[in-house]
């Protein structure tokens, strides 16, 4: 709810929510807010006012006819739809639950119903059309007609390439710019009215009946088969579970099953099945059942779940758990014909609880660069994965054994193109953190796999009473973390030890290397990829290179000096240049450099902290122009001859004419005293870069105590103090002899230079 209200109106309904749904704000779902805010439909439907839609209506007609079913949209397109649709406005209307609020918004919902049917009998297409976007904001528009008709219309394009169709679609998808005949007609079809010559009451339209087979459906880990009125829809909750559904929109019935794996093996106890039912009904009292099917006991309750009629099927078998469940839309028997061949049809597995616990799988993934042994198969958990962050992909693996109940998860964290890791020791103390919070009595032990720092974990989850055991470590711009969760047998056996043991490197796909040039620049530099502009600003540009198979950035930084910078030589103006570039890093090895008439300096440096990963750069003089380029990996990859390469071997187009040290020191001291403003600041902002020497000292003191145009507004004796500063760094006694000498003339006169004088002389290095 704060992500929709923000923070300040979060404040201000929090306890309004907690009220209306009796639990806490936080707790509060968008789910929650649109089942409150649509519970007239279910009105309808549950008084029999509404016995259902028209597309349900035609549904039922072809499915009773044995008529081949689709569709062109599914349960996927309307996922997560209502996080983005909702705004302040549903939940103001949700609140708004006093008696003279409610019968107003009643009567306007009625108002409303009563118009769109209204405009559907007159088959007024454009009058469906305005009243369709009335009061819809373009995100919701967009997100809610506009790309659910542009999938709609591609998907009618593609079927009726196969087959000759008939498809029913949404009155609110037809017209408009951007409505199904429009796209239609755009891809070449013929889109015509087809008119009836007479109307025919539902009621009295005859058709002939066919029965129609249901369908056996098996999950994907063969835990069991059951039948289904028709083919259902597989979803994934989180991507972990798999549950089965149909959805019978001309009864506004549904059936769904799913088998998952409990970490603790389940008791055949009316609390252990109690204990799952009032989370499913969210109540704290059912009444359970006892059932048995295929030789495995079980329980079944009658509740409501999502505020839906709902019958419930829970069987235990180990550490697998099945859950069947029957529910409607509307008010109804639970208990007819339907519901029992579904409930009926359920064949459980039978499991042996002694098979697979030895079994070991494979896991390998030369793109990541990891191998190890795993009690069970593993597969990619795309909703677990996240790509949103700005720094970081995340990328999930997972996999469960039914027998066990253990859960094995792979997570691999890898930087984003433009991001390093600058200290592996941060990604350790955070994961270890996280672990701290969730688990009790770790057990840490430190090691190392291939000489990349790691870290092997036990512990015990503090809520629900379960084993972890997990192993943290790095390469490169990559880290990984692998887990396995299970009862105390589990963790604790020789084969699992052995799967986490079994974890190393592999090499990963070969990165082709080449010279490739920076967009609107005088480079060519040696990198893994073609190079590209980041995130530029100042005066600066930044570009990188990003190798996949490392998870590694090359960074590549030009800037600009002032036009009035000077210095003696390359190296030595970029020693002053970089004094303060490493903070409290370590300098490993430092170099000059040369190529042809360009000067420069590398660095090999660790990061505070860091164990295993260390930073390479390199700064490079092309007159007033500063290349900088950088990257940060192992010893091994910041030393490989690549890595040399892209720090070394890169082309210049053009060798600028000028250099620093044909620039004459005495153009920033007469530019001082400019009245261009322009060329006085920039005249001032080039001090700070000039690595000034003693043999500077004779201007130096000539431009003391001079009196310079201001600076701007809040300007008192800037360009003083900054000459102030090199002065005293220098500590020179002459620059003593020299103050001392002016002195007595700035008493009387100049407060400003007295100020300087005394200032310089004590911040002086030599005192």
């Amino acid at each position: 709810m704060k992500e929709v209200l923000g923070s300040e109106d979060y404040k201000q309904y929090a306890t309004l929510l907690k009220n209306r749904f009796g639990k806490s704000a936080d707790e509060v779902t968008t789910q929650d807010i649109l089942q409150e805010k649509n519970k007239w439909v279910d009105e309808y439907l549950k008084k029999g006012e509404m016995p259902t839609f028209v597309d349900g209506f035609l549904y039922s007609i072809a499915k009773k006819q044995g008529k081949w079913l689709g569709g062109i949209e599914d349960i996927t397109d309307q996922t997560n739809l209502e996080d983005v649709l909702l705004d302040k406005s549903d939940i103001a209307y949700v609140l708004a639950d006093n008696k003279t609020n409610h019968i107003y918004f009643k009567k306007e919902n009625e108002k409303s119903l009563n118009k769109m049917i209204g405009l559907y009998n007159d088959q007024d297409l454009e009058g469906i059309e305005s009243f369709s976007n009335l009061g819809m904001v373009a995100q919701k528009k967009d997100l809610l007609l506009i790309k659910k008709k542009k999938k709609m219309a591609r998907r009618m394009d593609s079927l009726a390439h196969l087959r000759t169709m008939f498809l029913a679609v949404g009155a609110a998808h037809l017209p408009g710019d951007s409505g199904v005949i429009s796209l239609l007609r755009k891809r070449g079809f013929l889109v015509e009215p087809v008119v009836g010559r007479e109307k025919i009451a539902a009621k009295k339209y005859k058709f002939t009946e066919v029965t129609v087979p249901w369908t056996e459906v098996r999950d994907k880990a063969n835990l069991y088969k059951i039948a289904m009125p028709g083919p259902p829809t597989t979803i994934t909750p989180a991507g972990m579970l798999e549950m089965k559904l149909y959805f019978d929109i001309s009864e506004f019935k549904g059936f769904y099953i799913m088998a998952f794996s409990d970490l603790k093996k389940v008791e055949d106890s009316d609390s252990a099945y109690n204990a799952y039912a009032t989370k499913i009904f969210n109540t704290k009292k059912v009444l359970p059942k006892p059932i048995n099917m295929g030789g495995i006991k079980g329980r079944e309750y009658y509740g409501k779940i999502q505020n839906y009629p709902s019958r419930l099927q829970l069987y235990f078998q180990g550490h697998t758990v099945y859950m069947l469940v029957a529910y409607s839309l509307r008010d109804g028997s639970l208990s007819d014909t339907s519901s029992q061949r579904f409930f009926n049809s359920f064949q459980p597995t039978i499991l042996d609880s002694t098979s697979g616990s030895e079994d070991t799988f494979i896991f390998s993934d030369s793109i990541m660069g990891v191998q190890f042994h795993t009690p069970v198969t593993m597969s990619f958990n795309g909703s677990m994965s996240d790509t949103t962050s700005d720094n970081w992909r995340v990328s999930v693996w997972n996999g469960t054994d039914p027998t066990t109940g253990s859960l094995v998860m792979l997570l691999k964290k890898e930087v984003k193109p433009g991001f390093h890791i600058v200290n592996d020791n941060i990604i350790h103390d955070d994961f270890l953190t996280l672990l701290q919070a969730q688990y009790k009595n770790l057990e840490v032990k430190e090691t190392s796999i291939e000489g990349k720092k790691a870290y092997n974990v036990l512990g015990t989850n503090i809520a629900n009473r379960f084993y972890m055991r997990s192993l943290n470590t790095m390469k490169e711009g990559k880290a990984f973390f692998l887990f396995l969760m299970g009862d105390s047998s589990l963790i604790s056996s020789s084969h699992i030890s052995q799967s986490f043991e079994s974890f190393r490197f592999i090499p990963h796909p070969i990165t082709k290397w080449q010279y490739n040039s920076m967009p609107l620049q005088n480079f060519e530099v040696w990198t893994p990829s073609p190079i590209r502009a980041f995130k530029p600003k100042g005066n600066g540009a930044q570009y990188i290179s990003y190798d996949t198979a490392t998870g590694t950035t090359y960074t590549i930084i030009l800037d600009t000096l002032n036009r009035f910078v000077w210095g003696k030589s390359d190296s030595s103006f970029l020693r002053n240049y970089l004094k303060n570039e490493f903070d409290k890093d370590s300098i490993l090895t430092t170099s000059n450099l040369q190529k042809d008439s360009m000067g420069g300096i590398s660095f090999l440096v660790k990061p505070e902290g860091a164990s295993n990963v260390y930073k390479r750069l390199s700064y490079w003089l092309n007159g007033h122009q500063i290349f900088k380029l950088v990257t940060y990996g192992s010893m091994e990859l910041v030393n490989s001859e690549n890595v040399d390469r892209f720090f070394t071997g890169f082309k210049v187009k053009s060798l600028a004419e000028d250099h620093l040290s044909q620039v004459d020191p005495a153009d920033v001291y007469k530019n001082l005293s400019s009245p261009d403003s322009a060329l006085r600041n920039e005249a001032h902002q080039a001090l700070s870069q000039i690595p000034f020497d003693k043999e500077d000292l004779p201007l130096l003191h000539s431009a003391l105590f001079k009196k310079y145009p201001s600076l701007g507004d809040y300007d008192r004796g800037d360009i003083n103090w900054a000459i102030s500063e090199k002065i005293s760094k220098l500590g020179d006694s002459s620059s003593i002899d020299f103050i001392m000498n002016q002195y007595d003339s700035l008493i009387k006169n100049d407060t400003l230079g007295r100020e300087v004088a005394v200032t310089t002389l004590a911040n002086m290095q030599t005192l």
